[in-house]
């Protein structure tokens, strides 16, 4: 088929008639060729009832050779001014009317129509939907970035059709972008929908596991940036505050009551004291037992005063807590809970430990294990809690709370202090006169001060203690006396 020709004539001569062909194409059609004229007539009516057939004669004879140009040919004939609006938008730009015509006879007659790749229009739509939904796919495996992701996806439609584009005007081949461009979308649309509900889906389940043994603030905090806890399960070294808490008499309390109501009341105690540990952001590390071991710095980031205090306040939380709890049994002809609780700062191993079957997050050291032994201490003191002096130096809290004395633990030889809540604030300072006494080996002061002590506050059962090892040391003086109360049982 041939190009369009332009020839746009001038006329200048105010008094012609403006009647001009401003443009025509030529086509072979059968042994012939078609041409289309395009005309534009500017001239009035008056002008070509005065002026039109001399002029027309003139540019007939000029132009055509009066009619032989047209031999043997097809002609079209139609307007060109705006007008008539006879323009139309096509994929190669805008035609007039009779080029279209034009373009149907010489695409029908020559069958030189646009081809379709795929044959019919429906296996070309199919194939085009795949092609557009693999690409998409491809997309979405390896580019995770949404932002990435989408900017891939406009520019393969973009270049899908920028490429129908250029194959329909040079080649005359027509792919239809459509489907493909639809399959592309659709499929960025959908991957991306699909890794974020799964995404959400995965930071509920990771926050659902968490949430069992830290508190909702770590939970998020180990969600948003998961490296946190990946940096913590490999194994770290840690200075952690442990707390390590046991019921008293759990065996002999077994054997009052069945055990169904022995597991009810331990579920409802173990979820009263979880609920305050993670009320005041401590992790829990495990259930022994009876037993709850809890700590705080082991995967989030403080200071030791921050988790000292923390783990201090959930102590005397968990204490009342249990009172409400025992007065609540009581009305309900349950059995009471003593509990015991002992606290310490110090360095752990943090990580998660387990077999290839199961694994758990958990602290293991000489931290952990001095916790559980203070823990022991408080029956040997009656004592609801015990800190050690690491801890309570951390907190900066050594002027409301009472040092009852210096020990060293069995399996242990470096000795501790242990603190817990003075009897009362005016007790506090007549005790600690007592036991400075009692390490600097002056037992019978310290006695002295101790019954004196006694007959003030009688109802103090931990200052009982302190007064029967004064009484033991000073009818029988240990040797080489450092001011350490020495414990061979757990």
């Amino acid at each position: 088929m041939g190009k369009l020709k332009s020839d746009l004539a001038t006329n200048t001569d105010s008094a012609r008639p403006a009647l001009e062909i401003v443009g025509w194409r030529e086509t072979e059609v059968g042994g012939g060729i078609a041409v289309v004229l395009v005309v534009e007539n500017r001239c009035t009516e008056a002008d070509i009832l005065g002026h039109f057939p001399d002029q027309f004669e003139a540019e007939w004879e000029h132009r055509y050779g009066n009619g032989a140009f047209f031999k043997d040919k097809i002609a079209l004939i139609g307007p060109a001014a705006a007008r008539f609006q006879d323009h139309h938008r096509t994929p190669v730009g805008l035609l007039l009317g009779p080029q279209l015509h034009l373009q149907s006879i010489g695409a029908g007659l020559g069958n030189d129509f646009v081809e379709r790749p795929f044959g019919k229009l429906t296996i070309a739509i199919f194939l085009t939907a795949v092609l557009g939904a693999l690409l998409s796919s491809i997309l979405i495996y390896f580019v995770s970035r949404p932002m990435l992701a989408l900017l891939g996806t406009v520019l393969i439609i973009a270049t899908a059709i920028s490429g129908t584009y250029i194959l329909g005007e040079r080649n005359a081949i027509w792919f239809g972008p459509t489907s493909f461009s639809v399959a592309v979308f659709l499929g960025a649309i959908c991957g991306q929908s699909y890794d974020l509900i799964s995404e959400r889906l995965e930071r509920s389940r990771l926050h659902g596991q968490f949430r069992r043994f830290v508190s909702r603030d770590v939970a998020d905090s180990l969600v948003n940036d998961p490296s946190i806890y990946q940096q913590a399960a490999g194994g770290r070294n840690r200075r952690v505050v442990v707390l390590f808490s046991d019921i008293r008499g759990f065996t002999s309390l077994s054997e009052q009551v069945t055990p169904e109501q022995l597991f009810s009341q331990l579920n409802e105690y173990f979820t009263a004291m979880v609920r305050i540990i993670f009320n005041h952001k401590g992790t829990l590390d495990k259930f022994i037992g009876d037993a709850i071991l809890a700590h705080w710095g082991a995967l989030e980031d403080g200071t030791d005063e921050d988790f000292t205090n923390s783990a201090l306040a959930a102590t005397e939380a968990m204490i009342i807590e249990l009172e409400r709890l025992n007065a609540d049994w009581k009305l309900r002809n349950m059995p009471v809970l003593g509990i015991g609780i002992g606290i310490h700062l110090g360095q752990v191993l943090a990580g998660e430990i387990g077999s290839e079957q199961r694994t758990e997050f958990g602290v293991i050291g000489d931290a952990v294990n001095l916790a559980s032994r203070l823990e022991g201490m408080t029956k040997a003191f009656s004592s609801k809690w015990l800190a050690s002096g690491q801890l309570i130096e951390a907190t900066g809290r050594q002027d409301n709370l009472r040092r009852i004395a210096r020990v060293r633990v069995k399996g242990r030889e470096e000795p501790v202090d242990l603190w817990t809540m003075p009897f009362c604030e005016a007790s506090r300072a007549k005790y600690e006169v007592a036991l400075k006494l009692f390490e600097a080996g002056d037992f019978d002061g310290a006695l002295k001060q101790m019954e004196q002590y006694m007959t003030n506050y009688p109802e103090d059962l931990v200052a009982e203690h302190l007064l029967e090892h004064a009484r033991n040391f000073r009818e029988n003086p240990p040797e080489d006396w450092d001011g350490i109360i020495r414990f061979n049982e757990k």
